[in-house]
């Protein structure tokens, strides 16, 4: 990305009511809700960043009435006093009793960024290397962190090294041991000055100073020496519990000795039941019995006696006496 005139810092519009000048210090305005002030004191530890004059890359809303460009990180125009002594390239700058004014940072505490040109004498503008962030103090002669720079030094006004005070942070021996502490509870460790007791160790390579052993090389000499191989002894699996399912459609199941505990349910309340209205049942209204026609019986026709015919009386012929 080529920014804008060749300048390399990215800001963002903040609103302001302070009269603040290109190249101030500010922090946030503890007083109105995203807005920025000019800094006030030494070492302040909420310091935002520069104003900007002409930022590379601006973040705005498009309305800057009584907003600022602050720059956030990048090289910035920023003015500075020698309050704190000479400042030369590569200094680290924090704030200064000055309002809005940086100088030359010799402390533990929060920084601004690193300085890029060089200030002799009283106040002026040097290119700075914004970068906010908290600086830890100097390397000891031995190379090591200088532990009294870094939990105070001459930022500790009264009381031991252990307070918390503001600006400073605490004893690094007391979370060291903190977290020793914890360590040891967590995995049963006993320490000691001079030693380091517990159970089992396991590690992929032993070493004692500069001499280091695998596995493989302490069993094969083991081994050359004559000596036992201990034999690992694996650890069992749990057998997981299988819990029987009484089922009407598993006889096998019900012939194991399973009893289940009884869940004990809330005894329901039982609602007197009303006694039934009997209402009364209507009388049945007879049907009238149909009349019976009787079917007329049929007059028997009397069967004529035969008449009987005489017999005819056979009168005898005259016999004829023989002359």
């Amino acid at each position: 990305m080529v920014t804008t005139a060749g300048l390399y810092d990215v800001a963002e519009d903040y609103k302001t009511v302070d009269v603040v000048e290109n190249g101030m210090i500010v922090v946030p305005d503890t007083d109105r809700t995203g807005y920025v002030v000019k800094s006030n004191g030494s070492y302040v530890a909420n310091m935002l960043g520069v104003v900007s004059e002409n930022p590379g890359f601006l973040l705005s809303q498009g309305d800057r009435t009584n907003q600022v460009p602050v720059a956030l990180v990048g090289r910035v125009k920023t003015k500075v006093s020698v309050e704190n002594g000479v400042i030369s390239p590569g200094d680290l700058i924090t704030t200064s009793s000055v309002p809005g004014i940086g100088m030359k940072a010799t402390e533990a505490g929060q920084v601004l960024g690193i300085a890029l040109e060089t200030l002799i004498e009283d106040v002026g503008s040097i290119l700075v290397f914004v970068n906010p962030h908290w600086n830890g103090g100097s390397l000891s002669d031995s190379g090591t962190v200088d532990f009294d720079v870094l939990v105070g030094g001459s930022s500790v006004a009264s009381g031991s090294s252990n307070e918390l005070n503001e600006g400073i942070i605490f004893d690094l021996s007391i979370l060291f041991e903190n977290i020793i502490k914890k360590f040891a509870e967590l995995l049963d460790i006993f320490f000691s000055k001079d030693s380091i007791k517990t159970e089992k160790v396991k590690v992929e390579e032993l070493c004692i100073d500069d001499t280091c052993i695998t596995e493989k090389q302490l069993r094969e000499l083991m081994k050359s020496s004559g000596l036992e191989l201990p034999t690992p002894t694996p650890t069992p699996e749990p057998t997981p519990s299988v819990t029987p399912i009484l089922t009407p459609d598993n006889p096998a199941s019900s012939s194991q000795n399973f009893n289940p505990t009884p869940t004990s349910s809330p005894t329901p309340k039982i609602s007197p039941t009303p006694a039934p209205i009997i209402e009364p049942s209507p009388t049945p209204t007879p049907e009238p019995t149909p009349s019976v026609t009787p079917i007329p019986t049929p007059k028997s026709t009397p069967t004529p006696e035969p008449t009987i015919e005489p017999t005819p009386k056979v009168t005898p012929e005259p016999t004829t006496e023989p002359i």
